[in-house]
This record gives C-alpha cells, sequence and structure tokens, in this order.
C-alpha cells in the first residue's frame, strides 16, 4: 500500500497490490466507490457479473478492469493479484510468460514492481544481479538504472506500474 501509513480499512491509500483466492463458487466483491480495480487472473478463471451490465469470462493472465463502485459478483474459483488506485493515481497491471533465458527490460516508472508467481528470476541493475524466488514481489527502482529481468526457468511474472 501506498503510502506505508496509509489505511485499507479507511481508504486512504493512492494504491494498493493485493492477493486473493477465490475459493467458492459464487462471491460478491467488496464495494469500493472512488476506486479505480484491476484484477489479473493468476490461474483458474471466474465469470465477473457488474450490477446492470452483461457478464463476461475473465481467463489466466487475463485483466479486468473496473470502477470499484459498481456491485460486482463473481462464479468459479481462482487466484488473482489486484492493482487499486484513487485520485490522481494511475497503474497498468501486466502478465507474462517467461521461456527460460528469456528478458524483459523494466519501463521506468514511479513505482514499478514485479511479482514472481511461478519460477525464479535474475534482476540485473548495472553489475549487480538478484535472484528472485517464486512467491517474491520485489519494488523496482527504474528511476536512475536500467533494470532487466532474466528468467532463470520457466517463470510467471506480474508487472505493476503505478505513477502518483
Amino acid at each position: 500500500m501506498h503510502p506505508v501509513k496509509g489505511s485499507y480499512a479507511q481508504r486512504i491509500f493512492d494504491f494498493r497490490l493485493s492477493m486473493a483466492t477465490i475459493e467458492v463458487e459464487h462471491s460478491e466483491f467488496t464495494p469500493l466507490p472512488g476506486i479505480s480495480r484491476k484484477t489479473l487472473i493468476l490461474d483458474g478463471e471466474i465469470q465477473l457479473q457488474h450490477e446492470g451490465q452483461e457478464p463476461f469470462f475473465v481467463r489466466k493472465h487475463e485483466v479486468a478492469q473496473y470502477d470499484g463502485g459498481w456491485q460486482t459478483s463473481s462464479v468459479g474459483k481462482c487466484t488473482d493479484f489486484n492493482l487499486m488506485t484513487q485520485g490522481s493515481t494511475k497503474g497498468e497491471l501486466e502478465g507474462r510468460i517467461l521461456e527460460k533465458g528469456e528478458q524483459v527490460v523494466l519501463p521506468r516508472s514511479e513505482h514499478a514492481f514485479v511479482y514472481v508467481h511461478t519460477g525464479r528470476i535474475a534482476v540485473i541493475s548495472g553489475v549487480t544481479a538478484e535472484v528472485v524466488e517464486e512467491g517474491s514481489l520485489l519494488k523496482a527502482d527504474t528511476s536512475s538504472a536500467l533494470i532487466i529481468l532474466k528468467a532463470l526457468e520457466p517463470t510467471e511474472i506480474v508487472l505493476v506500474q503505478v505513477q502518483s
């Protein structure tokens, strides 16, 4: 959550990242008026229904973008990764599948994050490299240095970019 001293309960934040596992066949989403939501499916699939709109499916690596104030329900089970923003804060969320050895250059962003869903990556910045394991979230400083991600094995990642 940003800022760190923000509060989800009081809806005091510029942006919030979260993961959720929907374990029941039918669920109602928490209404979040004034908040923009992006949901990326990591595993499984769901059918989303916003009040007064046609239902639609969201499958693995697809992103659904919607108004948090909409009455939203889902059918199906999944694990998802979420980006919530409000005010002038905007963000992008993207799922990627990398083959062993494949590289991705992180674009410059005020706030950049990489979540390693499966596999492992090397994060290369200048002459240093760090290994990031499955299940880890990395906050990357792309403001001053070029950062390259290299898959050390077949890997699924989520890329997040946020601008306040």
